[in-house]
């Protein structure tokens, strides 16, 4: 995919925790809990698709570690769904941080959410890539002639 019709956006390593984490802050401190730190890892699981691995370091009174894994997979007509989420903690305050998260996962597990059409009249897209490029995410976007 290349040429005039094509949108890339790219994360770096950096860009992209940061953003990750600035989001989760967020959600955290409505529940008072306080995000910490994140250790985050993708993996590309082909062109269409990718894991994300992470740590939440968190505290509500004591602290507490959260392991998060999510699957994310667009399919050929360009319907974005996250396929497989699942939460390790351990410890009482980890297991509510962990029921947390279950929650919020509940919500968008199996929701397909379509990529094929953009929110600027009559643009749409006819195909997206996901890679994962030295820590970071690239996304690029093949607009329909």
């Amino acid at each position: 995919m290349s040429g005039d019709r094509t949108i890339r956006i790219e994360l770096g390593k950096d860009a992209l925790h940061d953003l990750v984490l600035a989001a989760l802050r967020e959600k955290a401190k409505a529940q008072g809990v306080t995000i910490e730190g994140l250790t985050l890892e993708l993996t590309s699981l082909g062109p269409r698709a990718i894991r994300a691995d992470a740590r939440l370091d968190a505290k509500m009174m004591m602290r507490a570690a959260v392991d998060v894994k999510a699957d994310l997979v667009i399919d050929e007509s360009l319907q974005a769904t996250i396929t497989e989420f699942g939460v390790t903690a351990g410890g009482a305050l980890a297991g509510m941080l962990g029921g947390l998260l279950e929650q919020q996962a509940a919500k968008v597990r199996g929701k397909k959410i379509g990529l094929a059409t953009l929110p600027v009249a009559g643009v749409t897209v006819a195909d997206v890539r996901v890679a994962v490029d030295g820590g970071g995410l690239s996304i690029e976007a093949e607009l329909a002639g």
